[in-house]
């Protein structure tokens, strides 16, 4: 009988772009990895509750690594260990190695090469000014309507502790702005806005490195350490969040073979659990196949602060249309489809995975206040109603709800709403079955 160690995905060469990229994840944290035709890795990282002013779920940083003399230059082998939750890059004697490490907030590299190279590994903040993505084909759930918000520039700044971190905080919100669109402008003060002075940071540490500009430097070495940190939280200022990621670095530190084993030991007993060998011909090879990459992928995003995107995880990878390199592009918008959510987690039902049920099942628990409120508003009586599509703190996408034109009729993705509480969206506008179907899951 095979073993997962059998699995293990390899290719050897480039990639074109982050569309062919490699996918590792700790359960919250991800990040996309991919060498480019120039010899550069690039580690695009993610976090699941990493959300703009207007609720899009961002990368939290891109980092390039540069060497030179580059050992890859001509290409690297890959071998995403799945059984390991590891990916290795290897040219001759040089080695790269990468995990996101599942006992701490991170994302860890190792580097050894046989003849000394000089490395800079980089933040390139593609989202160095502010930007209104309405008007972006690839994140239409905001295009629609005027909401008077811009998402803010990300800084990038060295930390006290000899880090370099990219920082993006919300210094607006459209939350009240949806409270008021929607006809729940009761609800205005009754929870704390889940957006407004939301930060998340990505910061670089590395023993062998020393901070140089919006990077890292190091020259003459065979070999190098870095760790990564990525966190997510209410701040007053971007300074807070260098003191929390400098926190991070000092309590989970560089990393060794020591945390590496923990790692590994800790994907080995997660495929324990629940796994399936489909044994014939080349389609029970392909089931076999199928299952074990989705079980790894979910494995990867199934333990964060926010239930998994059921439209790219944490692995999206496309760039927005008309801004090269700006990898915040997300079709069908950031909003809970349960409909579309449902599936990931009656997966994780039957395999059982309960506590990676969790994030999903606390997500709509904590709803039930403004689902009571939106029933009392909407029709006048007891009750409670949580949408089809809905944000993680409650209300609908506003693209659905609808958007009031200069006459006062509302429109919006697939109609327009005739009475209050009526959603545009022909499509769930009485599509209230699924909290049936949760209430049945939580059973």
């Amino acid at each position: 009988m095979k073993k997962i160690e059998d699995y293990s995905f390899r290719y050897f060469g480039v990639m074109r772009d982050a569309m062919q990229s490699l996918p590792l994840g700790n359960g919250d944290i991800g990040v996309n990895v991919w060498l480019s035709r120039e010899g550069e890795l690039h580690l695009l990282f993610s976090k699941t509750d990493a959300w703009s002013e207007l609720y899009r779920l961002l990368k939290t940083a891109h980092a390039v690594l540069k060497m030179e003399p580059n050992p890859f230059a001509l290409g690297a082998a890959f071998d995403l260990r799945i059984a390991d939750g590891v990916l290795e890059l290897s040219h001759e004697k040089n080695v790269l190695r990468i995990y996101a490490d599942a006992f701490a907030p991170c994302v860890r590299l190792s580097l050894y090469t046989d003849q000394p190279v000089n490395l800079r590994m980089e933040l390139l903040n593609y989202r160095n000014v502010p930007i209104d993505p309405k008007a972006d084909e690839s994140n239409y759930f905001v295009r629609f309507g005027a909401y008077g918000i811009t998402e803010s520039a990300d800084t990038v700044i060295a930390t006290p502790r000899g880090g370099v971190a990219q920082i993006h905080r919300n210094a607006e919100s459209c939350y009240e702005f949806s409270l008021k669109n929607q006809h729940m402008e009761s609800y205005i003060g009754q929870e704390r806005d889940p957006l407004r002075g939301l930060t998340f940071g990505t910061g670089l540490y590395s023993p062998q490195l020393l901070a140089d500009g919006e990077g890292l430097t190091g020259s003459g070495l065979t070999q190098m350490n870095a760790s990564v940190f990525v966190e997510t939280r209410f701040t007053e200022n971007a300074t807070e969040m260098t003191d929390a990621l400098d926190a991070l670095y000092v309590r989970y530190g560089n990393g060794s073979e020591e945390t590496f084993t923990a790692h590994v030991e800790s994907w080995r007993s997660f495929w324990e659990r629940a796994y399936i060998f489909a044994e014939g011909d080349v389609q029970a090879e392909q089931i076999t196949k199928a299952f074990l990459y989705q079980r790894y992928l979910t494995h990867c995003a199934d333990r964060g602060c926010a239930p998994i995107k059921y439209n790219g995880s944490l692995f999206t990878a496309d760039q927005m249309k008309d801004r090269p390199d700006n990898y915040d592009a997300r079709r069908w918008g950031a909003a809970y489809w349960f409909q579309n959510t449902r599936i990931i987690y009656w997966y994780l039902l039957y395999m059982g995975d309960y506590e990676a049920m969790l994030p999903m099942l606390d997500m709509y628990l904590n709803m039930v206040p403004i689902a009571r409120a939106r029933c009392e508003s909407y029709f006048g009586h007891a009750g409670m109603l949580i949408p089809e599509t809905v944000s993680h703190f409650g209300l609908y996408a506003n693209s659905n709800y609808g958007f009031e034109d200069a006459r006062g009729v509302r429109r919006g993705e697939g109609g327009k709403g005739l009475r209050r509480g009526e959603p545009c969206n022909s499509y769930i506008r009485y599509h209230y079955n699924g909290m049936l179907e949760l209430s049945y899951m939580m059973l």
